[in-house]
């Protein structure tokens, strides 16, 4: 059995009903398997396969709802993007989900709406839904299809986007199948009943990989520096957006000096290109949902305190990065009619980002601050290593049907290219 990705579960015995813990691999930096129900994956990874005379490469990603909580999902976003800055284009971006997700939470809307923040309009046709665990639903979307498309809806009255969530490029698979090979491996032995419903899963799931990989091949390449940009691009807006509160008081306060004024007049031209930009390229420009999220999560730091819980810094983290994103919201705002009123021969496009940011870096008293803030966020490729794993596949897995499959796949997709 090749295991590439350690993982566990628990399993409960039909005739002592004792809980067993059923583990292949081991945790390391990349997945920590160890304590279940916490996230597993902690950095990126790639797997590479090589099908024939093409290679298809994987990359695994930490997740967005990260056990550990909200700020680590930012880092988990940095992580990613670090990551993918290796790479110049993409053919698929494979969002997750269970399909038993029955209510339209704020969580949920968090999850989905600050994920499709991240990407630019131009990665939509590269955007795939993978159900996992979908043999409980009878391999269907199940209950996550209804407030899914709610969200999908409302993006498309509210930003004119139309997030492409057809049967075409959505995906069903359950990988118990491995889990009964992991179960045999572990000297447990499943009914013959029971072992008929994972055969008829694996073979479903088998199909669906196929097909899966059969869309890919029909997407165009995506090029990766356009999800960068908007990265960099929403992170320099908030660097701005604070420095631009600070030249406001100060103006405010010293009335005589005509510098700050001037200063702030500067920042805020700057502020209004890349706003455009955001505007114009992304899915979603703004993510208020992002505000209830940073609130309920507030709130129940502040239960548990009454409970007696030591969390005091945590929630003035959470209370100053709420604070932050609300003024950066309540800026956005004020210039939303940049992207009616003006014409699309004033938008910046990727390459005149830093150039423009760097004009600012001389103002005498924001400046500095500016330029400093700016060198810490740039994605420095160079520091980031290719933790890429080739696969080296047993000769009985290299000559399944699946692999033959897969091979017939991309040799025509190949031809056609």
């Amino acid at each position: 059995m090749q295991v590439l990705t350690p993982f566990c579960f628990s399993y409960c015995t039909d005739d002592t009903f004792e809980e067993r813990i059923i583990a292949m691999g081991k945790s390391d930096e990349y997945e920590n398997v160890n304590d279940i129900g916490q996230t597993w994956t902690q950095k990126c990874r790639s797997f590479v396969f090589s099908i024939g005379d093409q290679l298809l490469r994987l990359i695994d990603t930490p997740p967005l709802g990260d056990t550990r909580g909200f700020a680590q999902d930012i880092e988990n976003f940095r992580e990613i993007l670090t990551y993918l800055s290796q790479y110049e284009y993409l053919n698929g971006i494979c969002i997750l989900l269970k399909p038993n997700r029955e209510r339209l939470d704020i969580y949920f809307q968090y999850s989905v709406k600050e994920l499709l923040r991240h990407f630019p309009r131009s990665a939509m046709e590269n955007i795939i839904f993978v159900y996992t665990n979908a043999r409980s639903v009878f391999f269907s979307r199940g209950a996550t299809d209804k407030p899914l498309s709610r969200i999908f809806d409302q993006l498309g009255v509210e930003h004119g986007v139309q997030i492409p969530f057809t049967e075409e490029n959505t995906f069903l698979l359950d990988n118990e199948a491995f889990r009964c090979l992991a179960l045999y491996k572990n000297d447990i032995r499943l009914s013959q009943e029971e072992q008929q419903k994972q055969i008829k899963s694996w073979n479903h799931s088998v199909q669906e990989c196929a097909r899966l990989l059969a869309y890919i091949t029909t997407r165009p390449s995506y090029i990766v520096r356009n999800m960068i940009s908007l990265y960099e691009v929403q992170q320099i807006l908030r660097i701005l957006t604070t420095q631009a509160r600070k030249l406001l008081s100060l103006s405010q306060i010293y009335t005589h000096i005509t510098n700050t004024q001037d200063e702030q007049t500067k920042v805020q031209n700057v502020y209004r290109k890349l706003c455009k930009f955001l505007q114009v390229n992304a899915i979603l420009p703004l993510d208020e949902d992002l505000l209830k999220y940073i609130q309920d999560v507030i709130r129940k730091k502040e239960s548990k305190k009454n409970s007696g819980a030591q969390n005091d810094d945590t929630i003035h983290h959470l209370e100053k990065l709420k604070s932050n994103y609300a003024n950066e919201i309540e800026l956005k705002r004020t210039m939303e009619d940049e992207k009616r009123s003006s014409n699309k021969t004033d938008l910046i496009q990727p390459k005149d980002i830093f150039p423009i940011v760097t004009t600012l870096y001389n103002l005498p008293f924001s400046g500095p601050e500016i330029r400093k803030q700016i060198e810490e966020l740039k994605i420095n490729q160079k520091m980031t290593e290719k933790q890429e794993i080739f696969v080296e596949l047993l000769k009985k897995v290299a000559s399944s049907k699946l692999m033959l499959q897969l091979k017939k796949i991309l040799s025509e997709a190949h031809k056609h290219a």
